[in-house]
């Protein structure tokens, strides 16, 4: 359905926030809210109900939503513009519809994508679905296509002016379409050739509704409703008082519901004449939804769902927080059937109806319509988006035999399978047996059946009668008595006492099976009479072991082979009450804990005393049907042994076996190593302090803990916490020996080795914020200097400045190093900084708590520790003489000697501060001026200058002259000015002083008068 264009352009798209909004409650009375499921965008997309009772929808924002019956999210696929076409299904579950992007979308039942096929324009039209599984839609570029299953085009035909009216297949497959061109089109299917258009006065966003006798009907905004012959030509119009923009549907007596955009709805008999009119306080673009006892549902811009009796009246209305534009699907579920639409305030409503609908409504409600497969907008008068595919359902006795002992009963669960969700009136079976292998007894229902919602107990809503007539022979019936169910699964038992001897056996044959008097297809089962093997009880064979004060759960398993019905168990166990105490003994968790059993417990000193007894259906299986739980109240090295003092299954003795208990010690080690990023397991970080500390336990004053063998005691803090610190060696490893158990957090840090920064380090971080180069997730982390999450020319200057001499610290809480574990846990974010590691609690012995290193600021990764001394290429130096007169200047070129990219120069000048001064750095005249590069210098040491010059941008690549640095004369004597540093690119560079003679490493400087 179309809606006018000043609509579409005030409705922008909100952030993606979805969302069930409101609960159901059981029992509803019609017009009542079920819930509502808020999307992230408008909604004029109609609702589409599946087979599974999932309901799906297009939204503003751009998905398409699958919601499961209960209101909740099944699952949303994006497309890649608003979705304003309502989806289609196909018999295989295929959900077809049309996106804003351009793109008509088959995806699967499971949100995965089948297929997308490209249109020319826009999709607002809806789908729909031929026999052949030609899908049928169109654009807005006028173009109306056939697309096979498979994806592929079939043909497309080019109208005169946009198709938002949705398309319609007629009797002989012929397409019917609306156009706003003011055309009705008729198209032939197969190669989508014309077969007839008719005029109008007026746009059609109207999509056709297709008669059983083959009449088409549509209305125009020349404010009339058409019935058209299929051969072309009008058998009659109705005018309404605006324009209809709403299609029509037809009631099962021929009315045709219908619109109107002058707020009111109308009912028009078959023959073009009124039979009602109601008016609402808004504009009418929904089109109806009729329920099986006649009632119609439509919308209004007047933000209310309507409920109309066929004679006009009201029934009921509901008011949504938005204009409701698209039209209402009905479903089948409950005893009313749930009313689904979509509003322009982002939501999918579910509202109460009057009544649910059965297979045969169905077919009662498509009878009106032309036999095909797509005859109207929404297929069908509940709205389905599809054409309801009945599955009969299947009753089935279990396949597996069934074993029972001499004497014994056994129960034997009756099962339906129910794809189709067929409502279940009643249920007539007759089952056949040997009876000289089993004797009858009666028929239960299953209380609650498989894989049903709570609100369904299947035995208030239905009742059973058997018939034992003769030896051999069951009837069983089962019929409704107020709700009708339409799921599956067990759905009552049928119950026999084995009268044979062991090894006997019998089928159980279903000679009758009829659901809703329809005969159905069926599985037969068998049983076999075993020979009674005892079942035992047992402890764990091996020890469970505890710390001190530590809770411990201890099975409690039943070995039961021969498959023996459990009517009840009488347990004793006697333990040292020095070692355990809070005995207590529980089905939670057990293989007993769904089934109907009780427990009760007590215990005495050194004693736990438990009786477990059957209140319905016995368990025959075996495994871990409960469960010991106590307290370890003894000390480390104790031990205590559970014996059965008493072992009893249906009152008789059955074998059983001990367990033990140990209380452990509970001192642990942690152990790692830490080593530098860039090759972790090469590179150590010696002189790291690692701290562990008791988690949530604040340092408070006092004497400090043991910190174990190798260990140094903690700063003092609460005298129950365990603090150690450890400091990494030369080979970057740590250990904490003797923790006891509890929860901790490890902490390492580092204040010395400072080496590693260069200006290319600065040049780097530079050219990384300005998107010239890229950064691995390490070199991230150390680039973010300022550690705030974000690498930008702050952290570039940060580290300039920082090697220039002119600030202390990169960053205001003067952390230099950061540790991440290695590898992390969990997955983590860019320029994260997870610094610890967490033993939540600490109950064993942790090796590999390895750490990355991180010097911030080292992207380039060539930090080393300051022991080790720097090599240079080894040469001679070369020395020049020049003289200055006292109280003149001296300018220097500093000259690179290299062709490669200059990324970084650093250089750290002496020189005698009672002879020169130094005055002025630049670098205009240079190779230099013209490139984007920085230049930090530091004269404030006596003696010494530090020049730091990064690339900011692209970089120069050459030789020549890159700074010139200007010295004023002060002082007599001489003063030898030489390069400590002379670096380029975190390299030696070759070159030095340019003077006349040459260029000079050394330069000695004679003052004269």
């Amino acid at each position: 359905m179309f809606k006018p264009r000043f609509k579409i352009s005030e409705i922008f798209l909100a952030a993606l926030l979805v969302g069930i909004l409101t609960v159901s409650v059981a029992s509803a009375a019609p017009g009542s809210l079920l819930w509502r499921y808020q999307t992230g965008g408008s909604i004029s997309s109609s609702p589409a109900v599946g087979g599974d009772g999932t309901i799906y929808m297009g939204s503003y924002d751009g998905y398409i939503y699958a919601i499961n019956a209960n209101g909740s999210l099944k699952w949303s696929y994006e497309t890649g513009e608003r979705v304003y076409s309502s989806p289609a299904i196909a018999a295989d579950g295929t959900v077809y519809v049309g996106s804003y992007d351009k793109n008509l979308y088959a995806i699967n039942s499971d949100g995965t994508l089948k297929w997308t096929y490209p249109a020319e324009s826009e999709i607002y039209s809806s789908p729909a679905i031929g026999t052949d599984g030609t899908v049928y839609v169109g654009d807005l570029n006028g173009y109306m296509y056939a697309v096979n299953a498979d994806g592929t085009l079939k043909w497309r035909y080019e109208t005169g002016g946009w198709i938002t009216s949705s398309p319609a297949i007629g009797l002989d497959g012929s397409v019917y379409v609306g156009n706003l061109d003011h055309y009705i089109y008729a198209l032939e299917p197969e190669l989508g050739k014309l077969i007839w258009k008719y005029q109008t006065e007026g746009w059609i966003v109207s999509s056709p509704t297709v008669g059983v006798d083959g009449t088409i009907y549509i209305g125009s905004h020349d404010h009339f409703l058409y019935a058209m012959s299929p051969y072309g030509y009008p058998k009659w119009r109705y005018e309404t008082g605006g324009e209809v923009w709403s299609s029509p549907a037809i009631g099962i007596d021929g009315t045709v519901y219908v619109g109107s955009y002058d707020n009111f709805v109308y009912a028009i008999t078959a023959f073009g004449e009124l039979k009602w009119q109601y008016e609402t306080e808004g504009e009418i673009w929904s089109s109806p939804a009729i329920g099986a006892d006649g009632i119609i549902y439509i919308g209004s811009n007047d933000n209310s769902l309507y409920a109309f009796n066929d004679n006009g009246t009201l029934k009921w209305s509901y008011a949504a927080d938005g204009e409701i534009w698209g039209l209402p699907a009905i479903g089948s579920d409950g005893i009313t059937g749930t009313i689904y639409v979509g509003s322009n305030d982002r939501s999918i409503y579910a509202i109460e109806g009057d009544s649910a609908w059965s297979y045969s409504d169905y077919t009662d409600s498509i009878a009106v319509y032309a036999n095909s497969s797509w005859p109207k907008f929404g297929q069908n008068n509940f709205n389905l988006h599809r054409k309801p595919e009945w599955i009969l359902p299947s009753l089935a006795l279990p396949t597996e035999e069934q074993k029972v002992f001499p004497g014994y009963s056994v129960s034997v669960p009756l099962t339906i399978t129910n794809t189709g969700r067929i409502p279940l009136e009643g249920i007539e079976i007759e089952v056949e047996f040997d009876p000289a292998v089993l004797k009858a007894t009666r028929a239960i229902l299953q209380e609650e059946p498989l894989g049903e919602d709570e609100d369904y107990l299947f035995s208030t809503n239905y009742e059973v009668s058997y018939t034992i007539e003769e030896e051999g022979k069951i009837i069983v019936s089962i019929y409704a008595d107020e709700n009708i169910f339409t799921g599956g699964g067990e759905i009552a038992y049928l119950k026999f006492n084995a009268v044979g001897n062991v090894g006997d056996t019998t089928s159980l044959s279903i000679t009758k099976s009829e659901v809703n008097e329809t005969y159905v297809g069926v599985t037969n089962g068998s049983v076999r009479i075993i020979d009674i093997v005892p079942p035992s009880l047992l402890l764990p064979a091996e020890a469970v072991h505890v710390f001190p004060g530590d809770p411990v759960s201890m099975p409690i398993t039943l070995n039961n082979t021969g498959g023996l019905g459990i009517e009840g168990l009488d347990i004793e166990i006697d333990f040292d009450a020095a070692v355990l105490g809070d005995v207590q003994v529980t089905l939670v968790n057990g293989a007993l804990e769904d089934k109907d059993y009780s427990i009760y417990t007590t215990s005495e000193e050194g004693k736990i005393i438990a009786k477990i007894y059957a209140r319905g259906e016995l368990f025959t299986g075996e495994g871990e049907i409960g469960y010991l739980k106590f307290n370890a109240v003894g000390n480390a090295n104790d031990t205590s042994t559970l014996t059965f003092a008493k072992a009893q299954i249906n009152e008789i003795d059955v074998s059983s076996e001990s367990g033990s208990v140990s209380i452990d010690e509970g001192l642990f080690a942690i152990s790692g190593l830490i080593g530098y990023y860039t090759d972790p397991d090469k590179v150590r970080v010696r002189n790291v302090q690692v701290t562990l500390e008791a988690a949530g336990i604040e340092d408070d004053g006092g004497d400090g803990g043991d910190g174990g063998d190798g260990g140094d005691g903690g700063d003092g803090g609460d005298d129950t916490a365990f603090s150690a610190t450890q400091d990494t060696d030369t080979d970057g490893t740590y250990e904490f020996s003797n923790v006891p158990l509890g929860d901790y957090v490890s902490t390492p840090s580092k204040t010395d080795d400072l080496s590693g920064l260069s200006s290319t380090d600065a040049s780097k971080i530079a050219r990384y914020a300005a998107g010239f180069i890229e950064f691995t997730d390490y070199q991230m982390v150390a680039a973010d200097v300022t550690m705030n999450g974000e690498i930008s020319g702050t952290d570039a200057s940060r580290v300039a400045r920082y090697l220039a001499g002119l600030i202390d610290s990169l960053n205001a809480d003067g952390t230099e190093w950061v540790f991440m574990p290695n590898p992390l846990e969990e997955d983590w974010s860019l320029i994260s900084y997870a610094s610890t590691r967490e033993y939540s609690p600490l109950i064993s012995d942790r090796t590999d708590q390895d750490f990355v290193a991180i010097r911030l600021g080292d992207v380039t990764g060539n930090w080393e520790p300051d022991t080790k001394k720097r090599v240079y290429p080894r040469y001679i130096p070369r020395e020049c003489k020049i003289s200055a007169v006292q109280g003149s200047s001296l300018t220097l070129p500093v000259f690179l000697d290299q062709e490669a990219g200059i990324e970084g120069i650093d250089i750290l000048l002496t020189f005698d501060p009672a002879v020169l001064r130094a005055a002025d750095v630049t670098l205009a005249g240079g190779i230099l001026e013209n490139g984007d590069y920085g230049l930090m210098v530091n004269t404030t040491a006596d003696g010494k200058m530090t020049l730091a010059m990064p690339a900011r941008s692209d970089m120069v690549t050459g030789s020549g002259d890159v700074a010139f640095i200007t010295f004023n004369i002060v002082g007599e004597g001489s003063s030898e000015l030489s390069f400590d540093t002379f670096d380029c690119n975190e390299s030696f560079a070759e070159g030095g002083f340019r003077v006349s003679g040459g260029v000079c490493q050394k330069l000695r400087v004679d003052v004269t008068q």
